[in-house]
C-alpha cells in the first residue's frame, strides 16, 4: 500500500516539475520584493450558539434516553467560540491559529486548540503544510462550520472522525491545482499521526495515509474520491469516500446547491472498545450516506441578503457485522441571511433521529429535536 502512495506522490511531484519548466508562476515574481513585503496579520471570531427542545419524552437534548425520565428536554448552548489568526510571513509563508473557546465550558483536556499549522506556497501546483489540521479526507474537511449547509456535521462525519480517519490531526499535507494549465484536477495528499488533535507524541511508528483527488467533470459538477490507509496493530486498514457537490444559479434569484457523500471503512473505535484479539478487527466496518440539497433565494438589501432551504438526509451503520443498528437522520432546515458570506445567519432546525432499535440508557435511541441557532462571523 505505501509503494502505492509513493507512485502516486512522484507522480505528482513529475507533473509539478514538468508543468513548472514551462509555465511561469505568478508566486515567483514576488518573490524579488520580499524585501519590502509588509507582514501582516488577519484575526477572525466565529460564535455559533443554539436554544434546544426535545420533543421525545424522556431523552434529553443531548441525544441520551434516561431511565429515570429524568432528562432536560430544553436549553441553550454555545456550540463554537472560534478565534483565528492568520500570520502572512512572506508572500510565501504563513501561520495559522485556530482555538475553540466554548470547550472550556466541559473538561478542556485534548480539546481548545484546533488549528496550528505552517504553511508553504511554492506555487499554483504545489503548497506544503506542516502542524495540527483537519487532513484531506472527505468532503466535510474542506471548508470551516460557518460555511456548512446544515446545522453540524455530518453523522458520518463524527463517526470517521471517533476512528480518527477525520478531523483535527498532527501531520503533514500537500496538495494544489492543475487549474491553471488547463486541467481539471485538484490533489491533496496527507500523512498524519491517527491519534486525534493535541496528542503529545504518536502511540505507534505507524502513520495514516490520506489521498484526495477532485475534479470540476462539467461546469457546476465537482466529484471527490478520497482513500486512507494506515497500519493499526499489524493488519492493514483503510477508509474511502466519494462525493459529489453541484452548483446551479436558476435564475438571478434563485440558486440550487446540492452536497452528497458516500464513506465506507474500519471502526477503530469500536474495535479498541471491544478489547479483542487483532484478528477480530475485520469484524469491525462501517457505512455511511447522507445528501444535502439546498435552494437558496438571495436578496440584494442592506442587512438583508437571503433564505435558505435545505434537508439532510442521512444512514449511518456503524457496525456492519456486529449487532447492527441502521440510523436514519432528517434534518429539514430554514435560515436567515443577514451579512453576506453566512456572517450573520438565524436558522430553525428540525432533527428527526430514527433507530432501527431503540437501546434504553443510551445515546442511540429515537428522537425528535427542535433547534433554533444563531451564527455571526466578524
Amino acid at each position: 500500500m505505501k509503494k502505492i502512495f509513493l507512485f502516486i506522490i512522484s507522480g505528482l511531484l513529475f507533473t509539478f516539475f514538468s508543468v513548472s519548466a514551462q509555465t511561469k508562476s505568478a508566486a515567483d515574481s514576488s518573490v524579488n520584493g520580499t524585501n519590502s513585503f509588509k507582514k501582516n496579520v488577519t484575526v477572525n471570531a466565529l460564535i455559533v450558539g443554539n436554544y434546544a427542545v426535545s420533543l421525545t419524552d424522556s431523552v434529553g437534548i443531548n441525544g441520551i434516553h434516561s431511565l429515570k425520565d429524568s432528562a432536560i428536554n430544553n436549553g441553550f448552548n454555545l456550540r463554537y467560540v472560534r478565534v483565528s489568526g492568520r500570520f502572512q510571513i512572506t508572500p510565501r509563508f504563513d501561520a495559522n491559529v485556530l482555538v475553540n473557546l466554548s470547550e472550556f465550558k466541559n473538561d478542556p483536556q485534548g480539546k481548545v486548540l484546533e488549528n496550528a499549522f505552517m504553511r508553504y506556497k511554492l506555487n499554483d501546483y504545489v503548497n506544503l503544510q506542516f502542524g495540527q489540521f483537519r487532513p484531506f479526507f472527505g468532503i466535510e474537511d474542506l471548508y470551516g462550520v460557518e460555511q456548512h449547509k446544515s446545522y453540524y456535521w455530518s453523522n458520518q462525519y463524527n463517526a470517521f472522525n471517533r476512528s480518527n480517519w477525520m478531523s483535527f490531526q498532527l501531520g503533514a499535507a500537500f496538495y494544489g491545482s492543475l487549474k491553471p494549465v488547463n486541467i481539471p484536477l485538484k490533489y491533496y495528499f496527507t500523512v498524519y499521526n491517527g491519534n486525534g488533535r493535541n496528542v503529545e507524541l504518536d502511540n505507534d511508528n505507524s502513520k495514516d495515509f490520506s489521498m484526495r483527488l477532485e475534479s470540476e467533470i462539467i461546469k457546476g459538477f465537482t466529484v471527490g474520491a478520497n482513500f486512507a490507509t494506515t497500519n493499526f496493530k499489524r493488519k492493514n486498514v483503510g477508509a474511502y469516500t466519494f462525493d459529489l457537490q453541484t452548483f446551479h444559479k436558476l435564475n438571478n434569484n434563485w440558486d440550487l446547491e446540492t452536497e452528497s457523500s458516500y464513506a465506507y471503512g474500519y471502526n477503530l473505535r469500536d474495535f479498541m472498545d471491544a478489547k479483542v484479539d487483532v484478528d477480530k478487527i475485520k469484524n469491525y466496518r462501517m457505512h455511511g450516506l447522507y445528501v444535502l440539497p439546498l435552494l437558496r433565494y438571495n436578496i440584494h438589501r442592506t442587512g438583508w441578503k437571503g433564505v435558505e432551504l435545505s434537508c439532510r438526509y442521512e444512514n449511518l451503520l456503524e457496525n456492519i457485522d456486529i449487532n447492527p443498528n441502521p440510523r436514519t437522520t432528517v434534518v429539514p432546515m430554514v435560515s436567515f441571511l443577514f451579512a453576506d458570506n453566512h456572517a450573520a445567519k438565524f436558522s430553525l432546525v428540525g432533527i428527526i433521529d430514527r433507530y432501527k432499535h431503540n437501546m434504553p440508557g443510551t445515546n442511540k435511541y429515537s428522537q425528535n429535536q427542535l433547534l433554533a441557532q444563531f451564527q455571526l462571523r466578524f
